[in-house]
């Protein structure tokens, strides 16, 4: 007589499996959400930042009439270029930038703006804040700040 094998219950899989697994891929989601609006910041920001470097490099170079040519009409209007040019020639110390490095940025519709530090060739940090208005395709400064 042939006797059958026990009946065994079925062997439960493990669930860690299934955990790590599932927290992996909630954590690829998050850092992909994440560095995708960072980089899509960057990418919106890109061409007023580089008029934002345009102006401190005109600066830097002494080019103050190319500095100006940046500003909005709305800017101009209120800052004539000899008041500019007066003022940049009594703090020449703060115009010597070698970089600028942007901690926020911000972008509303037409409007961009920019916070952080210029290095100075001294070596020294100073607040720089600057905020950009689209013209007609072209970006333009509304507002600038040096060292305050």
């Amino acid at each position: 007589m042939n006797v059958p094998p026990p009946i065994q219950a079925p062997r439960k899989k493990p669930v860690w499996p299934w955990v790590v697994g599932g927290c992996g891929c909630a954590l690829v989601a998050v850092v992909g959400f994440v560095a995708a609006i960072f980089f899509g910041v960057l990418k919106m920001t890109e061409a007023p930042e580089a008029v934002t470097r345009q102006f401190a490099n005109h600066l830097a170079s002494g080019e103050f009439p190319q500095a100006y040519e940046l500003f909005s009409p709305a800017l101009k209007r209120e800052q004539s270029y000899e008041a500019f040019e007066t003022m940049m020639l009594a703090n020449s110390e703060l115009l010597q930038i070698v970089d600028l490095t942007f901690t926020s940025r911000n972008r509303d519709n037409n409007v961009t703006s920019f916070k952080g530090t210029a290095e100075l060739v001294s070596g020294t940090d100073i607040p720089a804040e600057f905020e950009l208005v689209e013209i007609n395709g072209a970006w333009l400064l509304t507002r600038y700040s040096l060292g305050n």
